[in-house]
């Protein structure tokens, strides 16, 4: 079914800001949203996966999975990029298979050799992830493990595959309010749509009536049924109330359509390309089109997406990610507010610093007095004093000078200062600072348990038996995160692989690491002792010896 439309209108931008990756020659592509407020994205040409957190920060993670022997990591080009129901971020991978990424970084690969080219992803109702292989005519789906058997290396993912008739080249999927997965097949001028079942999913299909329709990108709309572009033709449709497809031609002056996105303003939006601007569309169930040009410098938008807090993202070229409020015309709200430029981590120089939650005190080099870390994150320069015994604090660093990928770790309950060697791959250390909030006691020896709660039931029994106290903590910092942060106490230090830890100057002069998960290398600074840790486990570095 056809429907009319109205002559396009071109509005003033609604208020438009646009955050730009600092990373050289950034191409942001894919993206998907998160409930924490973060827009995760990926870039092809530098093999990267990228998060704009809600402060305007930007991080950088290496799509490369580790060598379990040693070798070099497997560099991976990602495609599109979906919210896992595992909490992790998949996404499509040129080299065949799929990537998965924690919030944390952490990255690894399931593929199958009879599964290349894919390039739609999203998460089914069913717990596992869906995706397209226009190549090989078929839908699929791949079971999600969770981190737990990531980090123990025992995660398999399982991949079913099922087939679609010859030409039909899926592309795009999402999943429907009705429960199904929704695909375009661009080859065939129609939609896909599976209903997952444990025997194997039912497909139905629906033809776009306009002959040599190539509907590309699609998203559930306004209305709640599937709304979707088809760039041949120019056109946008959707599913009727009846199951019909109702196709509606945009207006001379518009472009070609691309992704879409359904907004709380009521109507659906589109990425335009082609046209005299760079523009973003609306297009509402009675046919109204408006055109939304995108600021200056020009280069066409690419992907686009609904933010948490029901705003607009866009891709950009020159590695910019836009963000539109859909709600209110520019008349209506105030003068945009300047955008703080995005903070960007330089390996051995800066850091980022934001608060993710309570109170946190920074004090930079040469500077007698602390000052408050303030919301939105801020650059401090290597050397900084960190109080977090109020509050939680997120580090970001760059691996390597120029690299433009990131690593983050969140710490909380101690002071600490900020450090990092300005060659490539050296680890961000943590120094704990302040002073020991205790009196005197009796140094200890370096030992090893085999689990956190024998270990210490261990260490007060033996307290008890020489007729003294457990030693009392003098200082202290807790660490949650990966990649490579290194934890400085008096007489050791934790290196981070990916985990939870705990690092202890106490008041008997020894050093305390205490891992609750993960893993942890320790380096005992006094005997020169390494010790590897994993969950549970814990070592104390040894203080001064007593003359007798």
């Amino acid at each position: 079914m056809l429907l009319s439309l109205l002559l396009p209108s071109v509005a003033g931008a609604v208020v438009t800001t646009e955050a730009t990756d600092p990373t050289p020659g950034a191409a942001p592509s894919g993206m998907t949203a998160t409930p924490d407020g973060s827009v995760w994205f990926t870039d092809p040409a530098d093999g990267r996966i990228g998060r704009l957190g809600p402060t305007n920060a930007f991080e950088g993670f290496a799509a490369a999975v580790p060598s379990p022997t040693g070798r070099p990591p497997t560099a991976l080009t990602p495609g599109r990029i979906a919210l896992g129901p595992d909490g992790a971020l998949w996404f499509t991978a040129t080299q065949g298979g799929f990537g998965r990424i924690t919030p944390e970084g952490q990255v690894s690969r399931y593929s199958q050799r009879t599964v290349a080219g894919a390039t739609g992803i999203t998460a089914g109702p069913d717990g596992a992830m869906w995706f397209t292989v226009p190549g090989q005519d078929f839908v699929g789906r791949i079971t999600a493990p969770s981190d737990a058997q990531v980090a123990a290396g025992t995660a398999r993912g399982v991949i079913s595959v099922y087939a679609l008739p010859a030409g039909s080249a899926p592309d795009d999927i999402e999943l429907g309010q009705d429960g199904a997965l929704w695909f375009t097949e661009p080859g065939t001028g129609r939609l896909g749509r599976a209903v997952p079942d444990p025997q194997g999913p039912t497909i139905t299909e629906v033809v776009v009536p306009t002959p040599g329709s190539t509907p590309s990108r699609l998203s559930t709309g306004p209305d709640g049924r599937i709304w979707f572009s088809v760039p041949g033709t120019r056109t946008i449709g959707r599913i009727g109330g009846n199951g019909l497809v109702v196709e509606m031609p945009l207006p001379a002056g518009v472009g070609v359509p691309g992704d879409v996105a359904a907004a709380p303003d009521g109507a659906l939006w589109f990425v335009e390309s082609g046209g005299t601007r760079d523009a973003l569309g609306r297009i509402t169930d009675a046919g109204q089109v408006t055109r939304y040009e995108l600021p200056d410098p020009q280069g066409g938008p690419v992907e686009l997406v609904r933010g948490a807090d029901g705003d607009l993202r866009y891709s950009r070229a020159g590695g910019r990610i836009g963000r539109v409020d859909t709600l209110r015309s520019a008349a209506e709200q105030p003068p945009p507010q300047a955008v703080p430029p995005a903070l960007s981590a330089v390996a051995g120089r800066t850091v980022i610093v934001e608060v993710v939650s309570g109170s946190v005190r920074v004090r930079r080099p040469g500077r007698g007095a602390y000052e408050p870390l303030e919301a939105g994150g801020a650059l401090i320069p290597d050397g900084t004093e960190v109080d977090a015994t109020k509050g939680r604090v997120r580090l970001t660093a760059e691996t390597a000078p120029g690299s433009g990928i990131t690593r983050t770790a969140i710490f909380w309950d101690g002071r600490f200062v900020v450090h990092q060697a300005r060659v490539a791959g050296a680890a961000t250390e943590v120094r704990l600072t302040g002073r020991l909030a205790c009196g005197s006691g009796a140094p200890g020896r370096g030992t090893t348990t085999p689990r956190a709660g024998a270990g210490a039931q261990a260490l007060t029994r033996a307290a008890k038996r020489k007729g003294r106290k457990r030693p009392k903590v003098g200082r202290r910092l807790w660490g949650d995160g990966k990649g490579d942060f290194r934890t400085r106490g008096s007489r050791a230090t934790a290196s981070v692989r990916g985990t939870r830890w705990l690092v202890e100057d106490r008041c008997d002069r020894t050093t305390r690491v205490r891992v609750f998960e993960g893993i942890v290398g320790v380096r005992d600074r006094v005997t020169g002792r390494r010790v590897t840790l994993t969950d549970g486990a814990q070592y104390v570095a040894p203080g001064p010896r007593r003359r007798r």
